[in-house]
């Protein structure tokens, strides 16, 4: 049992619009709006809906980088 926890909702954050404006590219990245650069990873698995041990065992699906699939599970 770790010592510690993130809540989902927060590591994600940490991930995405928080570093983003730790680097100012909150403009470019971050979040998904229009004319922001898009990088999209599709799960097998909703993270919001599965036990925080159970996040290691997700598999990505599909990777979207600039408008185009770079990755597919097959």
């Amino acid at each position: 049992m770790p010592l510690w926890t993130v809540e989902i909702h927060t590591a994600l954050k940490s991930y995405t619009i928080w570093a983003a404006r730790r680097l100012f590219f909150e403009q470019q990245t971050g979040s998904i709006e229009v004319g922001k650069a898009a990088e999209i990873a599709v799960w097998d698995q909703n993270m919001y809906r599965i036990p925080c041990a159970e996040l290691k065992d997700l598999k990505c699906e599909l990777t979207l980088r600039a408008g185009k699939i770079v990755y597919r599970a097959r």
